[in-house]
């Protein structure tokens, strides 16, 4: 495997736990080998829940690219979104998800499939993506426009990126010319930035 952005259907063995001390409390996630930041809850995260908890909540939420939860299942347990949606391409990180929901003690509905498109039928409130970087700028550029493409009117896409990863390259991209693009936190070498669709 070239990087966990994929479609991983390895059998779900040899978890382990790890916890996130959060302001509403301590959380849980079970984690794998082949899923994104498996030994700790990764500084992306962390800075991009910290800088979303700031802005006015989200009664429905898509955590897009979402890998074993942590973003959704964060923003659910200090109520800052209500109905909130997990999809990612990689089954195995699905599997997780699910189970650390039941573990969390809180609700969320999972979807397999490529971005958004898995969720085409859908429309949110609010969307955040911590970017899978190594699978490439195409996909993480794939990612950014089919989330935009589920927000509703108003809505607003979140993403976290490191400075030197690109995030000051992406943010003029003319993709987003038509769209309201803020720059909301900075924080240890990662910037988050807001979209908001007119």
């Amino acid at each position: 495997m070239n990087h966990y952005y994929c479609k991983n259907w390895e059998p779900l063995e040899d978890t382990k736990r790890i916890q996130w001390d959060l302001a509403g409390g301590c959380l849980s996630f079970y984690t794998a080998a082949g899923i994104f930041s498996k030994d700790r809850v990764d500084s992306g995260t962390r800075w991009l829940v910290k800088h979303m908890t700031r802005e006015e909540p989200c009664a429905s939420f898509l955590d897009l690219g979402c890998g074993y939860g942590a973003v959704g299942i964060a923003l659910s347990r200090l109520g800052w979104c209500h109905d909130a949606y997990y999809c990612d391409v990689n089954f195995k990180a699905l599997r997780l998800a699910r189970k650390n929901l039941r573990v969390n003690r809180v609700k969320g509905r999972i979807h397999c499939g490529e971005g958004a498109d898995a969720l085409r039928d859908h429309v949110f409130d609010g969307v955040a993506l911590n970017p899978p970087i190594r699978a490439g700028l195409d996909a993480v550029l794939c990612l950014i426009r089919g989330g935009l493409r589920t927000l509703k009117p108003k809505g607003r896409f979140y993403l976290v990126m490191r400075t030197r990863q690109g995030a000051l390259r992406l943010k003029k991209d003319p993709t987003w010319a038509g769209l309201s693009f803020l720059e909301i936190g900075r924080d240890g070498g990662y910037r988050v930035f807001r979209m908001e669709a007119p």
